[in-house]
């Protein structure tokens, strides 16, 4: 029997396609929207054997917790390739998968829809538990954190715990919520195994055959572990390890020599990254030089990408993806599926920070290329430009609001930077209309509060603006 799954898989595209996977005749498990199942994963059996006993044992509420950059979504990954090659196993907890993208899914209504797509109807949100009740749906709520500040989203979070049903849930996410509604259960060893990094068994699985290219498959494992041992076993220092040997083609004992002294180097400059924590700071200068080895234009889009945090719209990736080489791509998609930007997080009881590499391209960027702030600003308003177009698009001929408020709020954040910290004051109406077109789609769906609130902000910007000169705005 063949089960369809609307593959996602930013490395290959943005776009869903279906692709038919074998699994056993005695049974189905669908799933909905998942990461590809076709990527390799080295190591982490011992924890996708914990989280898939979790639910064996018919438990039902879990979460994974560990900083960005450790391999949370990686182990979700092998634990998916379990179940589908074991799905008769599972089937008696689960006999569908859904997999949400936190950071992707902005507002509720997005996550009816993914339910709608999977059980085939639509929902009322307000009614939704009494079509799933019956339901045997696993629930993967992947960068969970991008939803702690919503407090639409939360209040749909909070019924899971209190609602009648048959869904199981996972939850992957950087922090433990500190609500008491919130009731799965840290499973508290397993973000203690992913914050170790890979066992050494693994790391040289995982050099041995993605270093090929880089000839690293040919260095001694004690050379390697070694290295290892003194930098980190996370499976993001190791990718950079290999990609950055890989495009500047030295050998890995040059590399070495020069990895030592550069570090000593970058541990002088107290104002780099100075509040990361000690242990992580071998493998943060790793993750610079993979950046710093990037084509110029790689660089451009991963300053937008720090630029836009979490937030990111596929446009502006779509945007950059003919315009830098295949090895350079590579990375790129690597380096995306950590969209996070720098935050303090509380880890195992201690504040813990750490940078993805998008929080750390303005940084290095900044150090690395003349005229980074103006070029950086040039690039971020031809986005501007570039947004609010797809953003009119989809308001006034489409008909998508959801859409068009998306995309109005990244050119917002695009505007607002450029006025108040760039000084380009001359693009201050730009952001007023954005504000007020808005407005209007906001009104369009009946959120006459927030309509009013983008206006307001607009008719602020329009008013300062005239009372500087500019009478023309009069007849606006």
């Amino acid at each position: 029997m063949n089960v369809v799954i609307n593959n996602k898989d930013i490395k290959d595209s943005d776009v869903n396609t279906e692709v038919a996977i074998n699994v056993s005749s005695h049974s189905l498990i669908r799933f909905v929207d998942l990461p590809s199942l076709d990527t390799v994963v080295y190591g982490r059996e011992v924890e996708a054997k914990m989280l898939a006993d979790f639910f064996l044992a018919q438990r039902k509420h879990c979460a994974i917790v560990a900083p960005s950059c450790f391999g949370k979504t990686f182990l979700l990954r092998k634990f998916l390739q379990n179940v589908n090659a074991n799905d008769e196993l599972f089937k008696a907890s689960f006999d569908k998968i859904i997999y949400f993208n936190c950071r992707e899914l902005t507002a509720l209504s997005s996550v009816i829809d993914k339910f709608a797509t999977c059980l085939g109807g639509k929902f009322d949100p307000e009614n939704l538990f009494a079509h799933i009740q019956n339901e045997r749906i696993l629930c993967i709520f992947d960068n969970f954190e991008s939803w702690l500040a919503r407090d639409e989203i939360n209040s749909f979070v909070h019924k899971i715990f209190n609602t009648r049903h048959q869904l199981r849930t996972i939850f992957v996410t950087r922090e433990m919520p500190q609500d008491e509604n919130f009731k799965a259960e840290e499973l508290t060893v397993i973000g203690k195994k992913l914050f170790k990094g890979l066992d050494q068994a693994a790391a040289l699985e995982f050099v041995r055959a993605e270093g090929t290219k880089a000839k690293l498959d040919q260095v001694a494992p004690d050379k390697l572990l070694r290295f290892f041992a003194e930098v980190s076993y996370l499976p993001q220092a190791i990718r950079s390890l290999i990609k950055f040997v890989e495009i500047k083609r030295i050998g890995f004992d040059e590399f070495v020599t020069n990895f030592k002294t550069g570090f000593a180097e970058f541990e002088q400059s107290k104002e780099r990254f100075k509040d990361v924590n000690d242990e992580f700071r071998p493998t943060l200068y790793l993750l610079t030089l993979q950046i710093e080895a990037q084509g110029e234009r790689s660089k451009d889009l991963l300053s937008v990408l720090a630029f836009f945090g979490n937030e990111v719209p596929e446009l502006v990736v779509e945007k950059f993806k003919p315009q830098v080489s295949a090895i350079e791509k590579e990375v790129i998609y690597t380096l995306v599926d950590n969209w996070l930007v720098e935050e303090l997080t509380v880890f195992r009881g201690k504040d813990f920070k750490f940078y993805s590499p998008h929080a750390m391209i303005r940084q290095v960027a900044r150090a690395s290329l003349p005229k980074f702030e103006e070029k950086h600003n040039n690039i971020l308003e031809s986005l501007a430009v570039e947004l609010f177009a797809a953003a009119y698009g989809n308001h006034e001929r489409k008909h998508n609001y959801e859409e068009a408020i998306n995309l109005y709020h990244c050119v917002e954040k695009l505007y607002e930077h450029l006025v108040n910290i760039g000084g380009r004051h001359e693009v201050a109406n730009d952001l007023a209309i954005a504000y007020q077109n808005k407005g209007v789609a906001l009104d369009s769906l009946g959120k006459l509060a927030e309509a009013i609130e983008e206006y307001d902000k607009a008719i602020k910007i329009q008013a300062e603006l005239m009372a500087g000169g500019r009478h023309e705005l009069a007849n606006d």
